[in-house]
């Protein structure tokens, strides 16, 4: 009988050079059947962008669906209701985890409770960060969307990608091949910031007020369900998929990711592995950004709590 067991951080987090800073990770999920429910595939592609927010660099994909094992992995999560992992047969002690829950609902909680054991510390957004006004839309990057000129936002001083002003909308109930691809979507929207927001994924179930910026993913058949016309969209690749600029007035406009089959899931493999194009930034000098970031924040954190440092000094 398979029990409740979270990955050992220690173990999945991989410092490969000794450089103190996390470069990898060891670590595979698996999804069962239940992970295509829309409440729990949230839950699942917040777990993902965690992930990937607290390495530099990641090998995906690394979500998959049922036992599929890729043998570069040492240990694997196993994610699903209880009844389904009741099914499994542990390939080895130590090595497997596993996140399951009674119901659906009981599921999704334990997924984004273990989420925030992960980056409760680091997933913060500061109001203090005051993003570079230009005049007019801002200019989306289609062939770089993993940058400032993409899905993410810089700040007067630093010309890197702070963090993502978008939400991720899930308008289709996906088939679960396709929702291990937005998994890890998700998990390089989490690799490519400084700063992570949580909850970043929503269904058309729990569509969050007052969020400006959306990232749309779902099958082009759903178009009408967020008030957009399928003639309107027509695909030219043989993935018969694509990402779209919706018409907007804001600065930041939305973006769609959709398709027709087994495109949408096409599309979404692609861009988690899209290479970073001239316009991102060199991999040195991002990890010891975002290393200085995080220590930066532990240091303010500590004196805050003593009562040591101006609100002022933390604000500069």
């Amino acid at each position: 009988m398979l029990t409740y067991q979270e990955p050992n951080l220690e173990e999945i987090f991989k410092d490969r050079d000794g450089d103190g800073i996390i470069d990898a990770i060891d670590l595979q999920i698996h999804l069962n059947p239940s992970c295509s429910n829309p409440k729990i595939l949230n839950s699942v592609m917040d777990l993902s962008a965690c992930l990937g927010f607290e390495t530099m660099g990641m090998d995906l994909p690394f979500v998959q669906i049922h036992q599929k094992r890729d043998p570069s992995f040492h240990h694997h999560l196993f994610v699903g209701l209880y009844k389904e992992l009741q099914k499994l047969n542990p390939k080895e002690k130590g090595y497997d985890y596993f996140l399951q829950g009674k119901n659906e609902t009981d599921l999704a909680e334990t997924i984004r409770k273990f989420a925030t054991t992960i980056i409760s510390r680091r997933a913060k957004f500061t109001k203090e960060v005051v993003l570079k006004k230009k005049k007019g839309g801002k200019e989306f990057d289609l062939l770089n969307p993993f940058s400032i000129h993409g899905f993410y936002a810089s700040s007067t001083k630093i010309p890197l990608p702070v963090y993502t002003p978008y939400k991720i909308f899930l308008f289709s109930i996906l088939d679960l091949e396709t929702a291990a691809a937005a998994a890890n979507f998700a998990a390089r929207m989490g690799l490519e910031t400084l700063s992570l927001g949580l909850p970043l994924t929503f269904s058309l179930e729990d569509k969050p007020k007052g969020v400006k910026n959306l990232i749309y993913i779902g099958k082009k058949e759903d178009l009408n369900k967020i008030g957009l016309k399928k003639s309107e969209y027509s695909f030219t690749s043989e993935w018969k998929s694509g990402i779209f600029l919706l018409p907007s007035t804001r600065r930041v406009p939305d973006v769609l990711i959709c398709g027709e089959g087994k495109g949408l899931k096409g599309i979404l493999n692609y861009l988690s592995q899209i290479p970073m194009g001239s316009n991102g930034a060199e991999a040195p000098v991002f990890n010891a950004i975002k290393k200085y970031f995080s220590e930066l924040r532990e240091f303010i954190s500590r004196k805050e709590e003593k009562g040591g440092i101006p609100k002022e000094v933390i604000r500069k």
